[in-house]
């Protein structure tokens, strides 16, 4: 069965946090691969830099034959990571990966920041 991917950028930070040792692209790729540890629809994978530096934290959703998804401009918190891990669940189960706006966790909405055409 195909596995729907979640792509976090691992090197983001946000502009109004002082950079530290950890960067918030860490941090947010440990949570959202810590709520997606026993979903098996999905599989977390961490990317440095997907570009998005001016939003961060930035992550792409995608799988064979579907829409991909570009989300960003996130706290680094539990919550968002679950609201991934749920929408990239949803997704799976789509044809198309287009899951609708009204299924789509409340938490993620106002963080889409593209739709790409499906490749295949």
């Amino acid at each position: 069965m195909p596995q729907t991917v979640i792509h976090v950028c691992e090197t983001c930070q946000r502009k109004d946090v002082a950079p530290e040792n950890i960067r918030d692209g860490e941090v947010f790729a440990d949570l959202v691969s810590i709520a997606a540890n026993k979903v098996e629809e999905v599989e977390v994978k961490r990317f440095r830099c997907l570009a998005g530096c001016e939003e961060a934290c930035n992550l792409a959703i995608q799988e064979s034959g579907k829409f991909a998804y570009l989300f960003g401009r996130f706290d680094p918190i539990e919550e968002k990571a679950s609201a991934i891990v749920e929408f990239a669940r949803l997704y799976h189960h789509t044809e198309d990966g287009v899951v609708p706006w009204r299924e789509r966790p409340e938490a993620l909405k106002g963080h889409m920041r593209g739709k790409l055409p499906i490749l295949d």
